[in-house]
């Protein structure tokens, strides 16, 4: 079982690096939602390699942990944004994505610096992701929806089931993850890590399967 653990850790990032490949082939011929969904795919690749870099040096990589939060939300807050136009009102999510960047950065300046594991702003970030998810969720089974975005159905299907399992099950990691660290055993911890291992791997199959559902541009 430690065994297991210890490899969902470590080859968590062949997925990532995948879907970023994936994603680079079809890049122009995507359509412009899945074009902004591919961004989002790009940072994280690009993330996990500087990360995993800096985690054989030896260097505390926590630093790009609060980029890629601050980053990462404010691409996919797009992605939805577009996705959801007509459904909510674009100066919402805008404006969700204002005060969320305002937050991460005072929370990363003032009280979880960025040399710490920054559980607050994850926490926050998993709570509103579930939220756009779970109400995107609720647009694709109106009827009309399907049949005016009958293309994109499947695909995004696909996306927003792997966003939301993969933020839903992190929600308590990142909650407690600081008291994790701090008072439970380095194999607890193991345990802890290799089920958020996991449902990233899982999101990112799921990313490629959307992509790959995707509808194509006419003029590539």
């Amino acid at each position: 079982m430690e065994y297991l653990a210890v490899n969902f850790i470590e080859y968590a990032s062949i997925p990532v690096i995948l879907a970023a490949i994936y994603a680079g082939f079809l890049y122009h011929r995507l359509v412009t939602e899945m074009r902004i969904l591919s961004y989002f795919i790009f940072l994280s690749a690009a993330i996990e390699l500087v990360s995993k870099v800096m985690w054989y040096m030896k260097e505390n990589n926590l630093r790009l942990l609060h980029l890629y939060v601050l980053l990462g939300f404010v691409l996919l807050a797009w992605f939805y944004k577009t996705i959801l136009k007509g459904f909510i009102a674009p100066k919402l999510i805008g404006g969700v994505t204002i005060g969320f960047v305002l937050f991460t950065l005072v929370n990363s300046l003032f009280f979880q610096s960025l040399d710490t594991f920054n559980s607050v702003a994850l926490t926050v970030q998993a709570v509103l992701m579930i939220i756009l998810c779970v109400f995107t969720f609720l647009v694709l089974m109106n009827d009309i929806v399907r049949e005016e975005r009958q293309g994109l159905f499947s695909s995004l299907n696909w996306i927003n089931s792997g966003l939301f399992l993969y933020y839903l099950s992190s929600l308590m990691v990142f909650y407690i993850g600081n008291q994790f660290i701090q008072f439970y055993t380095s194999l607890t911890n193991q345990y802890l890590w290799s089920m958020h291992s996991f449902f990233s791997m899982l999101m990112y199959v799921c990313l490629m399967v959307g992509l790959w559902k995707s509808p194509r541009r006419l003029n590539s």
